[in-house]
């Protein structure tokens, strides 16, 4: 499905929902016995969750054509990130981890790794100034990027000790 597709079936659904949504309303001014004010509250809310939710459509329509596209997952975080949900905004980042091939990838993938680690960083309540982690933030992707099957507790380790001052190592 593209995003034209899922986009003439989501404008489809939509004018549905809200035209069953304006017929309760009038037939609730009305004053038709058969509508109840909860419905209409449930019909309102159920379309205005169904507008929220058109982002996140679409940006999974965009992931199931190319999973391995770096700008889109950096989209779907946002989303995330914009809806304040840091259980899936952690959630997406170890997703695309896991389904990004670096072969295939379209995108910048060391900015992804220095963005993913930066919010884990912060979200572990480290203290660390920006100047430092940009400093060691392309050798460290480049490693960590030749680990890219290791544990992610052990990276996150890894992480932490180049960020409090010990010297790296890179063979």
């Amino acid at each position: 499905m593209t995003v034209r597709d899922f986009t003439l079936v989501f404008d489809a659904y939509a004018k549905i929902e809200e035209s069953l949504l304006s017929s309760r309303m009038k037939s609730l001014e009305e004053g038709d016995e058969e509508v109840d004010e909860t419905e209409v509250d449930l019909r309102m809310a159920r379309f205005e969750k169904l507008l929220d939710r058109r982002p996140f459509l679409v940006n999974d329509v965009l992931l199931r054509q190319n999973p391995h596209n770096i700008m889109t997952w950096e989209k779907r975080i946002e989303l995330f990130e914009n809806v304040g949900d840091n259980e899936k905004t952690i959630a997406a980042f170890k997703d695309a981890m896991a389904r990004i091939n670096p072969r295939k990838v379209i995108g910048k993938l060391q900015l992804f790794w220095v963005s993913h680690w930066t919010m884990l960083i912060f979200r572990s309540n480290m203290l660390v100034s920006t100047r430092r982690l940009q400093r060691i933030s392309m050798p460290l992707v480049q490693y960590l990027s030749s680990q890219w099957r290791s544990t992610l507790n052990e990276l996150i380790i890894l992480l932490k000790s180049g960020v409090n001052g010990q010297k790296w190592r890179f063979d």
